[in-house]
């Protein structure tokens, strides 16, 4: 395990606990595989050192990126453009060899439910859901409040339409109801604008008939 953006005995144990709670809610279920270069598998990394949250992307692109490592390929390929780290988690949509999640500013519990939490969402990500607040129906459950978000956020909240672009496929919302409490939904505060954080939210939800 590399010390820089391994992951530690608490990471493991809370990703367990993730994967659990989907199995336990679908039908899909999570193996734990030898990986095989060229056959899709879930790669988890930290983008920063566990023991003290340092970022360590100037690292991961100086000295792992473009590497083949251990046979498996070019695992950290995607972090060349994993921009800063935050504190939270990000991962890619679909199957891939590998996919990417990973655990950025943050330490991880399996006994924090909300830990656990956002360890699923971004699990459902690498299964391929998108965020409910992007879904193609969106702006008939909420108002978006486009002033009281960070203009480099509004992306987060656009809704994306598959007739203009092929891989919103993945915020189609299947016959399911609209929910804003959804895992995969942006809470009412997630990246305000800091003049508005006391006094505002960045959506409402419409009255429904």
């Amino acid at each position: 395990t590399d010390t820089n953006v391994g992951l530690t005995k608490a990471d493991v144990e809370t990703v367990i606990a993730a994967m659990k709670q989907i199995e336990g809610r679908t039908c899909i279920k999570f193996n734990m595989v030898k990986p095989v270069k060229g056959q899709p598998w879930l790669f988890i990394a930290r983008d920063n050192k566990a023991s003290d949250l340092s970022c360590q992307i100037p690292y991961v692109i100086s000295d792992l990126v473009g590497k083949d490592i251990n046979g498996v390929g070019d695992i950290y390929a995607r972090l060349r453009w994993a921009g800063d780290c935050f504190p939270g988690a990000y991962a890619w949509y679909g199957s891939s060899s590998p996919q990417n999640f990973v655990i950025s500013q943050t330490t991880l519990s399996n006994t924090n439910q909300g830990d656990i939490g956002l360890v699923v969402h971004e699990l459902l990500h690498n299964l391929g859901l998108g965020h409910t607040q992007k879904r193609q129906d969106a702006a008939e459950n909420i108002e978006i409040k486009w002033g009281n978000i960070e203009t480099n956020s509004h992306g987060q909240y656009e809704a994306c339409i598959e007739a203009n672009d092929h891989t919103c496929s993945r915020y189609n919302h299947y016959g399911t109801e609209y929910d804003c409490m959804s895992i995969m939904h942006y809470r009412d505060y997630f990246f305000i604008t800091q003049k508005q954080v006391l006094a505002s939210e960045t959506w409402w939800l419409k009255k429904q008939d």
